[in-house]
């Protein structure tokens, strides 16, 4: 499937949650929902997720051009994240994080993982 949207990694840690584009970019301010929602799944674990950050569409199709509006702005207002909103498609564990991970009820049930 084309995700049609922009790659992102997620450092994870008990300091916090970290978000970076493919360039190295620290991208953590432009997607405050998505860090919360890892600091919340991830509790405190340390992990690297590596993904993509969509933005789907009124029939949930990825949609680059509503993203667009959501790049490189800074600090979004709480209106345009509402407008625009943005998922983090996960498609990658690194090996080191995979058993840290698996741990996690939410992430075992989002990827279909036994308990």
């Amino acid at each position: 499937m084309k995700w049609d949207g922009v790659r992102a990694i997620a450092h994870c840690t008990p300091a916090g949650i970290g978000l970076w584009s493919r360039n190295l970019r620290e991208i953590t301010n432009s997607y405050p929902e998505i860090v919360d929602v890892l600091a919340e799944i991830t509790d405190g674990r340390t992990m690297l997720l590596d993904g993509e950050l969509v933005a789907p569409d009124h029939r949930c199709a990825p949609s680059f051009f509503r993203l667009q509006r959501r790049m490189h702005v800074q600090r979004p207002a709480p209106s345009l994240i509402d407008q625009v909103r943005v998922h983090l498609m996960v498609f990658d564990l690194p090996p080191s994080t995979t058993r840290r991970c698996s741990t996690i009820p939410t992430a075992r049930a989002a990827l279909n993982w036994p308990t």
